[in-house]
């Protein structure tokens, strides 16, 4: 799936509003192959069942304010929307052994390899573009049809390069994993997002706490100051590159007047507008306005906020469901002795996806909330598969 997402720019046909894209059919055929595993083992694991509880339920509580309350939804997006979540239950389904799970995680950092040096190469050709996203969007926002979300394409980036700082964690990289880490740092510094630099930093955080707790127990001196190093070379590397940007935003932030500090203005304003509007009556913060009401409301597809824009659509009900869906597999796996060193990898992933929410609504977008999902799912399909293995016969 992420490498097929490279060529969703291609719109194969339309659905009434609905784009169909290649990642669109491979969804599809996917689910077609579960409906065949399951028809001939005749087994569906508890833990999908669940998952399909906590789906439906979301989709009850969508339906619910529709009844009660007149919601008015855009089904285009809600769709989107059901289809992330969904890669979850596939990822449950077909990773759920060691060496499956290693090769998604090798095709992830591909993907974010990928588009870093597709970046790298538009910036050299012409260095005054200011935002790059691959071939999918740059400078102003023209490349293709449209301009795709630049902050999709920076948390894409930053789980990418989480993957490898987690392997740097338990062994050291090889020249090959260092020079996709510098790709992939790259093109986060030339796609220019603030939430995806905000949870780098926050990855970056807890690795270093978690270096300092293997020293102080094992006292692997000579591991523990090459990782460290190593994990701070992000931080050195963009604070020095991005002085040679056409447009700065981290440092534009503090700059009054500046386009990042307009922009950030700007978001602030709809925040408080979005927090008034989930404030107004006990009905709306439980159940919201639904996706299009809301955005009418607020005059803005977006609150720019993941926190606020499913709280307006399906209020407090809802985000909870919906982050209950998302930190389950590492509250699961977390609890479980010996802790397996992947729960670290869990951990960063939700870490990640809580982080660039904070700025923006990515997690529902196909891509990097499908990989996100697959991702932790993957990783609970491995607990439980190894549970069973341990379990007394």
């Amino acid at each position: 799936m992420p490498l097929v997402a490279l060529t969703n720019w291609l719109i194969l046909t339309k659905v009434g509003e609905l784009a169909v894209r290649p990642t669109d059919l491979l969804f599809v055929a996917a689910w077609m192959l579960w409906g065949l595993k399951v028809a001939m083992t005749m087994r569906l694991e508890r833990r999908l069942l669940t998952y399909f509880s906590i789906v439906s339920a979301l989709v009850a509580v969508t339906f619910l304010g529709i009844l009660l309350l007149g919601n008015s939804v855009d089904w285009p997006r809600y769709l989107r929307y059901i289809q992330t979540l969904s890669w979850g239950a596939l990822a449950f389904s077909f990773l759920g052994t060691e060496r499956r799970f290693d090769t998604y995680l090798k095709v992830v950092v591909l993907l974010g390899v990928i588009m870093g040096a597709v970046s790298l190469g538009l910036y050299l050709v012409n260095p005054t573009l200011h935002r790059i996203a691959g071939y999918f969007s740059f400078a102003g926002g023209e490349g293709l049809d449209r301009q795709a979300s630049y902050n999709e394409w920076g948390a894409v980036y930053a789980l990418s390069l989480t993957i490898l700082l987690w392997r740097l964690y338990r062994r050291a990289l090889s020249l090959l994993q260092l020079g996709a880490a510098g790709i992939i740092l790259t093109g986060l510094l030339l796609v220019q997002s603030r939430s995806a630099f905000l949870s780098i930093a926050a990855v970056i955080t807890i690795l270093l706490v978690l270096y300092s707790k293997r020293f102080y127990q094992e006292g692997a001196y000579r591991r523990s100051v090459f990782g460290v190093l190593v994990l701070l070379s992000p931080i050195i590397f963009v604070i020095i590159a991005s002085r040679g940007l056409a447009v700065n935003r981290l440092l534009e932030t503090f700059v009054p007047g500046s386009g990042a500090d307009v922009s950030m203005a700007s978001r602030l304003t709809v925040w408080q507008t979005s927090l008034d509007l989930w404030n107004a009556g006990p009905h709306r913060f439980f159940l919201g306005y639904g996706h299009q009401s809301f955005a009418n409301l607020i005059d803005s597809p977006t609150a720019d906020n993941f926190y606020l824009d499913h709280g307006l659509s399906e209020g407090i009900v809802g985000l909870l469901l919906f982050l209950s869906l998302l930190t389950r597999p590492v509250l699961t796996t977390g609890l479980s002795r010996p802790l397996d060193p992947r729960v670290v990898l869990g951990a960063l992933v939700v870490v990640i996806a809580l982080t660039v929410s904070l700025t923006g609504n990515v997690l529902v977008d196909p891509t990097y909330g499908g990989v996100t999902f697959s991702l932790l799912y993957g990783l609970l399909a491995i607990h439980d598969r190894r549970m069973l293995r341990t379990q007394p016969r």
